[in-house]
């Protein structure tokens, strides 16, 4: 009778530790639609630069393609500019001041359009299945955008939308040193 008494106890205890170990085996469920807004008939790149990673010191880790872009900047200052009070939240959309994060997403511009995923022009919305830091990339030959940076958290259900930075792009006309300007229909030399 003892014995059985400590084979059920074993067994109970097995349980009890497998049934409390389930939730951290258990695949993530995000799901996010993001909306990218003021890129009507730009053509969308994005690709993720972090993602949810347990064992790393902060919970995220920046994925093999851009650890090299971010080496002055570790991922937990990166989670900090992207939600910080004088930024908003990342989550809302809202624009970075971080003149060193535009700097790294500039650098890294090239990176998303040849090895993100692209989106045709005017299909501004798509889906992520993985929680983490995204860039997105718009382009049009008569607009400069910068890149943006989405934040998507775990476990998430609830669709994104963010706002991109762009202006049309202009001529600017400068007067020479001999105080002439240049027309429409000149030749410059």
């Amino acid at each position: 009778m003892k014995k059985i008494k400590k084979i059920l106890a074993a067994v109970m205890a097995s349980a009890m530790v497998l049934g409390m170990s389930m939730t951290t085996m258990a695949a993530e469920t995000t799901s996010v639609t993001i909306t990218v807004d003021n890129a009507e008939n730009a053509t969308l790149y994005y690709d993720q630069i972090a993602y949810a990673n347990t064992g790393a010191p902060y919970g995220w880790e920046y994925t093999e393609n851009y650890k090299e872009a971010f080496t002055n900047l570790d991922i937990d200052d990166l989670i900090n500019i992207a939600q910080g009070s004088e930024n908003g939240n990342a989550t809302t959309g809202a624009l970075t001041t971080s003149s060193e994060l535009a700097a790294i997403l500039e650098d890294i511009r090239e990176t998303v359009m040849n090895q993100g995923t692209e989106l045709v022009a005017g299909d501004n919305d798509f889906e992520v299945s993985l929680s983490g830091l995204y860039v997105v990339v718009p382009t049009n030959s008569d607009y400069t955008y910068t890149p943006t940076l989405v934040y998507v958290p775990h476990n998430s259900t609830d669709d994104i939308q963010v706002a991109t930075k762009g202006a049309k792009n202009q001529v600017v006309k400068d007067v020479d040193n001999n105080g002439q300007s240049v027309s429409a229909g000149d030749i410059i030399e």
